[in-house]
């Protein structure tokens, strides 16, 4: 859009997702509400600029929510440790570079897993393990004989402070963009911005400066 009146495909995005809106939902908690422009700004007063033309529209869901996955998975380690006594090992003695398969010798006609090898050249004996290490998974599981269907896909983001903006300045809530697919995330005095997902295998270090550009162009 040239910032005058909405795009084709911007229409055209908030056509189909209207007429989503007004299908009864499976579920009472999926139900979504379709707004004007005038009240989509009423609710985001930030996207109040954006009402020269380039807004077609909004579907609200009332019932969605935002989770700040850092926050969230700190907070709950520390509730792990204090309540439970659970023992959380960082550094290379908490990398596991494999499982240690249970012998058969051991009277285990099943064999199995009594523990786990680590970076640092320790062995943890455990009576069970649980592997929860996502796309790292199929490493572990592979010298076992399983085969764990899981791909990463690397995701980007930029992250600002806006703690210093008025409402009227940074969207509040939770915002998808159609059609450039663009998520904005409002997480306390951040804003996040996020919209690409790369399949660039295991690893972990490298950053595509072209996704990083088109983020940025697509935030901006």
């Amino acid at each position: 859009s040239d910032g005058t009146e909405a795009s084709a495909g911007t229409a055209s995005a908030y056509a189909s997702a209207k007429a989503k809106a007004s299908t009864p939902p499976p579920v009472p908690w999926a139900v979504t509400h379709a707004l004007t422009p005038a009240e989509t700004a009423a609710r985001e007063p930030a996207l109040q600029p954006t009402l020269a033309g380039a807004l077609a529209g909004a579907v609200h869901a009332p019932h969605d929510s935002l989770l700040d996955s850092h926050g969230f998975t700190t907070s709950l380690a520390k509730v792990c440790a204090s309540r439970y006594g659970v023992k959380f090992v960082h550094g290379e003695a908490g990398d596991v570079t494999s499982l240690a398969r249970r012998s058969f010798a051991r009277g285990n006609a099943r064999g199995g897993v009594d523990g786990v090898h680590t970076a640092d050249g320790g062995y943890r004996a455990s009576d069970i393990v649980v592997v929860a290490t996502g796309a790292q998974a199929p490493r572990l599981l592979a010298p076992l004989g399983i085969d764990a269907p899981i791909y990463p896909v690397k995701g980007y983001s930029l992250t600002y402070d806006v703690s210093g903006l008025p409402p009227s300045e940074a969207p509040t809530g939770l915002l998808v963009v159609e059609p450039a697919q663009m998520y904005v995330s409002r997480m306390g005095k951040r804003l996040r911005f996020t919209s690409i997902a790369e399949f660039a295998g295991w690893e972990e270090d490298y950053v595509a400066e072209d996704c990083v550009q088109v983020l940025r162009h697509r935030a901006e």
